[in-house]
């Protein structure tokens, strides 16, 4: 901490919209070293930023369907069809909730701090269970969602985070794929105790620009 602090009161003294002159008078790093921790702290702002637009992005959706809920709530005619809307209002509330805790277990699990919360995870069962979830979404949007899922598949780590991962992938195929796509999610032997567990589609896919940075941390294809 001590030492981000006084990167950062270095930084100050040449950041244009952050200048403060009395700390520049308590800076005395030298060129080299300067260069290499004003390197750091930029990557750290940037980090910063694109994960203020990782939020919102995960937000957008689970945020816009709660408004249309709340807007249907308001227009129901019986008190039924106001119950059933509240109880979806409620679920998409709680995907917010856990889209949040997600993203500070991620930040825990960078820091090494918080592998105490992984324990002995059923993939199996966590993988059919999104099949059921999803299944009737594919169908209702024209598509379709196999699977072929091996049995008594276990691992170690962090159940929110696998159905967090897996969902992100569903999402996805939703969202970017035309009516009549078919994807499949598979869980399978590779043989010597290594299992895979694929999603995949025949969609169009991403294109050939964006394929190679789609495994940087935050990069996003929105189309």
């Amino acid at each position: 901490t001590t030492a981000l602090l006084h990167d950062w009161i270095s930084y100050s003294c040449f950041h244009p919209d952050l200048r403060a002159d009395n700390a520049c008078a308590q800076s005395a790093m030298q060129p080299p070293q300067w260069s290499r921790r004003k390197a750091k702290i930029e990557q750290m702002m940037d980090a910063i930023k694109q994960v203020s637009s990782d939020i919102v992005h995960d937000l957008r959706t689970p945020l816009t369907r709660l408004q249309q809920q709340l807007d249907d709530i308001r227009a129901a005619r019986s008190d039924a069809e106001r119950l059933d809307h509240i109880d979806r209002a409620f679920d998409e509330a709680q995907q917010m909730r856990e889209i949040f805790g997600s993203m500070l277990r991620i930040s825990q699990l960078e820091g090494r701090a918080a592998q105490s919360g992984f324990a002995s995870v059923d993939l199996t069962e966590l993988l059919r269970d999104l099949v059921d979830t999803y299944e009737p979404v594919f169908e209702d949007g024209g598509r379709k969602l196999r699977h072929e899922i091996a049995a008594d598949v276990t691992l170690f780590g962090d159940a929110g985070l696998l159905r967090q991962l897996f969902s992100n992938l569903l999402e996805n195929i939703i969202a970017h794929t035309p009516e009549g796509t078919t994807a499949q999610i598979s869980l399978q032997s590779t043989g010597e105790g290594v299992w895979q567990a694929i999603v995949e589609d025949d969609g169009p896919g991403i294109s050939g620009e964006h394929r190679p940075h789609i495994f940087k941390r935050f990069y996003r294809v929105d189309q």
